[in-house]
């Protein structure tokens, strides 16, 4: 099967450019119509209900504005956020090596002297962790581990026991040592603060620190809170997706109609000319695209010689104009022959090809003025000794088919983009049923 190339194709549509011309035109002087018919319409417009619309519509259109604006400050600070989170250095520790260390804070009643324990300070488990979260120097902690005091609170975690009397704390750090060193500066300052409260308080319970721990690599809790910024930063993400999908459907008023200038006709004017000429021509572009693979025709003398495995003249069987002629040459990479050039020279290809031909049929000729015109071209070639008989389609013609035996090869005669590419080859079949060969190709533009 003949694989139509890009080449075929675009010299197809190029020589129906006459056509796709006509179309781009029409069109283009329709949508001018169509622009005109606008243009009058305004003119009978009320000078003062034009300065009515555009009030109104400077007010919806900063009623609208006003809406996307609230959009647009909630999108920059989702941002700036976002950017703020993509800076944490948190995301930055190695999971598999970072420092982890902990300890149990436990509170005791102090004895009173007399066998019993003085009462335990009420809300005292408040106090220390408002001072945990509240008092504590961050910065300082943060100093310790080489980090601003912003993101060493990030990486201490706290939780106080059912029984109101243990409190467990947790810090991460780049290193083991790092996160030791965070926590000793918090122990320090809850015990400075320990120093602040009022005597009474005091006296009425101790703690001791209980299973200090310290380890290096990974850790569930150090986990959640390197995903809890990841976490955050997507859903801020999701939430600018969001924001500006809402954002487009804020309704934005249509601009209303004024009074045109003569400059805006013209501008107007020359817009839809061009547009309708570029509707018009791509339009006709894209439907002789389509034909082109849909009608099954013979586009080119390249798929001609394909099907029947003989050389192919192109000539041309009315005068062309100048470009039809430029175009002609430039599709067959060469000269383009007049019908009788391309006679003479398929006779005389036949003639030195193959000498053991004597009698050769034209036939595909669909009219008695194709006959009568190769007729009169072969009578030139009369002294090269060969025989030939002009005949009609062999497929539609029987007597043209029945006289095929007397006849030692076949030239066929078949006109560009006329004739379907299943009928030549139900021509060739019926050719090599009759025993003969198809030996030259004349086809006509």
């Amino acid at each position: 099967m003949y694989q139509a190339k890009g080449r075929d194709c675009f010299f197809y549509i190029v020589r129906r450019w006459k056509s796709i011309v006509v179309v781009a035109l029409t069109a283009a002087i329709l949508m001018c119509g169509l622009d005109v018919f606008k243009t009058l319409r305004r003119w009978d417009r009320d000078k003062k209900q034009c300065e009515i619309d555009a009030i109104d519509y400077q007010d919806a259109l900063k009623r609208a504005d006003d809406a996307a604006t609230v959009f647009d400050n909630q999108i920059e600070a989702n941002n700036e956020e976002i950017e703020r989170l993509q800076e944490d250095p948190i995301l930055e520790f190695d999971i598999d090596k970072v420092g982890t260390s902990s300890v149990f804070l436990q509170f005791d009643e102090v004895d009173n002297g007399e066998g019993g324990t003085r009462p335990f300070p009420t809300g005292l488990m408040t106090l220390y962790t408002n001072a945990l979260t509240d008092i504590t120097d961050w910065d300082k902690v943060g100093k310790k581990g080489d980090i601003k005091g912003k993101y060493a609170r990030e990486l201490f975690t706290y939780t106080v026991d059912a029984t109101g009397r243990t409190i467990y704390l947790k810090i991460h750090g780049k290193t083991e040592k790092q996160s030791s060193a965070m926590l000793e500066s918090i122990l320090d300052q809850l015990e400075a603060y320990t120093q602040t409260l009022e005597e009474d308080t005091r006296a009425c319970f101790t703690y001791s620190e209980v299973n200090k721990y310290t380890k290096v690599g990974k850790d569930e809790g150090f986990e959640n809170i390197q995903n809890g910024i990841r976490n955050t930063i997507r859903d801020l993400n999701n939430d600018n997706v969001n924001l500006n999908n809402v954002k487009a459907e804020v309704e934005y008023p249509v601009e209303p109609p004024t009074m045109p200038t003569k400059l805006d006709v013209a501008k107007s004017f020359i817009k839809y000319f061009a547009f309708g000429c570029a509707v018009g021509g791509c339009g006709m572009i894209a439907l002789y695209y389509v034909l082109f693979y849909l009608n099954n025709r013979l586009h080119s003398s390249d798929e001609l010689e394909y099907y029947t495995e003989a050389n192919t003249i192109v000539y041309d069987s009315v005068k062309k104009s100048k470009l039809d002629r430029f175009i002609a040459n430039k599709e067959n990479r060469g000269l383009l022959y007049s019908q009788e050039e391309a006679v003479i020279r398929t006779v005389n290809n036949i003639k030195l090809a193959h000498p053991d031909v004597s009698k050769i049929m034209f036939t595909g000729i669909r009219s008695d003025e194709q006959i009568k015109a190769i007729k009169s071209s072969l009578e030139k070639t009369k002294d090269l000794g060969l025989q030939y008989g002009l005949e009609k389609n062999v497929l539609t013609d029987k007597e043209a088919f029945d006289h095929l035996k007397y006849y030692d090869a076949v030239v066929l005669v078949e006109k560009l983009d006329k004739i379907s590419v299943s009928l030549i080859k139900k021509e060739i079949e019926q050719i090599q049923i009759a025993g003969k060969e198809v030996i030259g190709n004349l086809l006509i533009r």
